[in-house]
């Protein structure tokens, strides 16, 4: 019973599993002790460090998962952790977008981080967009 709920959910929801998923993986990268943050696309990331930012992003990721998962169970359990979730996705994902658009002006070489990240940023902001409509409809 539990299971099929949460298929269901999953299927309406692939998208949000997707940025969830990317958001977890993101920072789980960073956790990596290989340097990441040589490119100047990470300055907005530079204050609390490239460690600090994997665990805050992995640990963002790992949060709106475990939402999904319980909320793929239970249905008027998570939407406010989704949205928080959702919302600080759609930020870090900007941020990316943005930072590698800038880094294209100070060296000169456009990456597809520029547009991936930039579509990444929109596609949570849909997510979000329905996981408020979510809450308005089911608490």
């Amino acid at each position: 019973m539990i299971i099929g709920r949460i298929k269901k959910r999953f299927q309406e929801r692939a998208s949000e599993w997707f940025c969830a998923a990317v958001t977890l993986s993101f920072g789980a990268t960073l956790l990596h002790p290989s340097e990441t943050f040589t490119s100047p696309a990470y300055r907005a990331f530079e204050w609390p460090g490239e460690f600090w930012t994997g665990v805050i992003v992995a640990a963002v990721g790992f949060t709106w998962l475990i939402g999904l998962i319980v909320n793929g169970a239970r249905q008027k359990v998570t939407s406010t952790i989704r949205m928080v979730c959702a919302f600080m996705g759609a930020l870090v994902f900007g941020m990316l977008g943005i930072g590698f658009l800038g880094a294209y002006f100070i060296n000169g070489v456009l990456s597809t981080g520029v547009g991936h990240y930039l579509l990444d940023s929109v596609l949570v902001l849909y997510t979000l967009y329905h996981i408020a409509a979510d809450k308005r409809e089911n608490g």
